[in-house]
């Protein structure tokens, strides 16, 4: 179990079953994990970069650590992940069109921005400009994208 780890390209129930049915194996020998054991066993094998901040705040809480809820919050939290990665995809992808007015391009990309914060990333404000000015058409904007 300790050398199962979470690649980008798996998912976070594909994860845990892993865990899960290994842990099904031993028991079935006699062997059993206490709870908050399995719940560790969950956590090691995440990558720190993407996950450091989860483990920080179940460190913090004052429930005694289970599989219950570190399944749970492991889910919801590769949920935001993708909820994320969505609308940054979508940010980058919206475009100014001759049908879409100025200030209705800019409330779009400040609606996702606001989305975005909500889960705890923010860009400055010169990257934020940048995302304005990459959905403007090159060739009618061409101008101001340059200078």
């Amino acid at each position: 179990m300790v050398t199962i780890t979470k690649t980008d390209d798996s998912p976070m129930q594909e994860y845990l079953g892993k865990i899960q049915d290994i842990n099904r194996k031993i028991n079935k020998v006699g062997i059993e994990f206490p709870d908050n054991l399995l719940a560790c066993f969950f956590l090691m094998g995440l990558p720190m970069d993407k996950y450091e901040g989860l483990l920080r705040n179940l460190e913090r809480e004052d429930e005694k650590l289970n599989t219950k809820t570190v399944k749970a919050k492991l889910l919801l939290e590769e949920i935001g992940l993708l909820h994320t990665v969505i609308l940054l995809k979508e940010m980058v992808t919206i475009t100014k069109t001759d049908d879409l007015p100025m200030q209705e391009y800019l409330g779009k990309i400040q609606d996702i921005n606001r989305k975005i914060n909500k889960v705890g990333i923010e860009f400055p404000d010169n990257l934020l400009a940048c995302f304005f000015l990459m959905g403007l058409l090159m060739d009618k904007y061409e101008g101001l994208v340059r200078n």
